[in-house]
């Protein structure tokens, strides 16, 4: 699919070389900006098993050429079946299809979509660097100057945080966001450790929220990052 290049912003840091970072650093890249990739693992390593791939999560992966690695190497679906702990068959769900031609949901191995995202990261040319992250940030209105952890600076039109729910970048960018105080479980009791705030995200972008919006905020489902 073809697209127009971006002008406004010519240079950008991804933090975070996961899910989330990775696929932000291909869409920009495909579109003319220079990106640098850094993630703190020095063996860019994924944990977890089975990641289930919705419908708009597999819109997302054919706008960045990713489709039909995952259709050829994960498992794809237009219906769900629902089975007890026993193996009894509850019911079958038919899932719709969002957008002509694309499956209407699947799932595949959690390190062989890392694989794949990576190697469309190195087609592309993107430079990554591992072992690495952001120590400070300063904004000005042209730019951002980034200080990484190793000691060495580089100045970016765009830094995009994508390191986690855990984001160290988000307490540099937003260093008055807190996680208020949870209220005690009964009286007298003293509070529970504080909750962490939470990045909301898909494959292509993510916002981050305090956690004290969570009340207001609509249900969503997030795609691993």
């Amino acid at each position: 699919m073809e697209r127009e290049n971006i002008t406004g912003v010519a240079k950008t840091l991804i933090v975070g070389g996961g899910i989330g970072g990775m696929a932000a650093a291909i869409a920009l890249a495909e579109r003319g900006v220079a990106v640098d990739l850094i993630d703190l693992d020095p063996q860019w390593r994924v944990y977890g098993a089975g990641i289930t791939i919705t419908g708009p999560t597999l819109r997302a992966y054919r706008r960045i050429g990713l489709l039909d690695q995952i259709k050829a190497q994960g498992a794809i679906t237009n219906k769900t079946r629902l089975f007890r702990f026993d193996g009894t068959h509850l019911k079958d769900l038919d899932e719709p299809v969002i957008e002509e031609g694309l499956p209407a949901t699947g799932g595949i191995m959690r390190p062989v979509l890392h694989k794949i995202m990576q190697g469309k990261v190195r087609e592309l040319g993107i430079p990554v660097r591992l072992g690495l992250t952001v120590s400070a940030l300063a904004d000005s209105a042209d730019g951002v100057d980034v200080t990484f952890s190793d000691g060495t600076t580089a100045r970016y039109d765009l830094v995009v945080g994508a390191d986690s729910v855990f984001s160290a970048l988000r307490d540099l960018a937003f260093p008055t966001w807190r996680p208020p105080s949870p209220p005690a479980r009964a009286a007298g009791a003293s509070p529970s450790a504080s909750r962490p705030r939470w990045t909301w995200a898909n494959s292509t972008s993510a916002t981050t929220i305090p956690a004290a919006s969570l009340r207001a905020a609509p249900t969503a489902s997030t795609c691993g990052c």
